[in-house]
């Protein structure tokens, strides 16, 4: 029960050739980053992590994921399926979905107050911000807040603002670098 704190350098990898899904069944964040730590996740479902920032994961170090899915995952606050924080050094997200997550605040898929967020070949779609309507929330997909954002050959579209009503497209808020040299991104609305 609760969430998984990750105190040691380490790559979490799904070797078995089987499809893994690692769920707090909506009671706890899935993984919390510690500060200072370098973390990988291959080939992992990350599903049904509930926190107030980060649903799935809370990232406060240097964090790396590939071939994996976060999907079903609820923040309360910020960041339904990751939220990288001020002091957070990097996320890398390769060959990764972040698909049906919800923030009540900022950043359904995912929130970035500071340091640098790399996604290559990512999907992310069907996520919503201000999922309860009581609080200000933007970008669906992603809000970055600080930090910076670079995506390449990646898809970000279909993710919604429930404010007031069924929901209107809001894929990125803030500053997000989509032209980078061979980038090749899908962007819907609000990038």
């Amino acid at each position: 029960t609760g969430e998984i704190p990750v105190t040691k350098n380490v790559t979490i990898k799904n070797n078995s050739g089987e499809s893994i899904t690692v769920s707090r069944n909506n009671a706890s964040r899935v993984f919390n980053i510690n500060s200072g730590k370098t973390v990988a996740i291959v080939g992992l479902t990350l599903s049904g992590g509930s926190a107030a920032n980060g649903g799935a994961v809370l990232n406060d170090g240097s964090l790396t994921i590939v071939n994996s899915t976060l999907s079903g995952n609820t923040a309360t606050a910020d960041g339904g399926a990751i939220s990288t924080t001020a002091t957070g050094t990097s996320l890398t997200l390769i060959n990764t979905t972040l698909s049906g997550n919800h923030a009540n605040g900022s950043g359904g898929g995912l929130i970035t107050l500071g340091g640098t967020v790399s996604i290559t070949n990512g999907t992310i779609s069907n996520n919503t911000a201000h999922f309860d309507n009581n609080s200000t929330g933007i970008g669906g997909g992603i809000h970055a807040q600080a930090g910076t954002v670079i995506l390449k050959n990646t898809i970000v579209a279909g993710n919604l603002n429930a404010d007031g009503g069924p929901g209107v497209a809001d894929d990125i808020s803030g500053t997000v670098d989509t032209t980078a040299a061979a980038s090749f991104n899908l962007i819907g609305a609000g990038g």
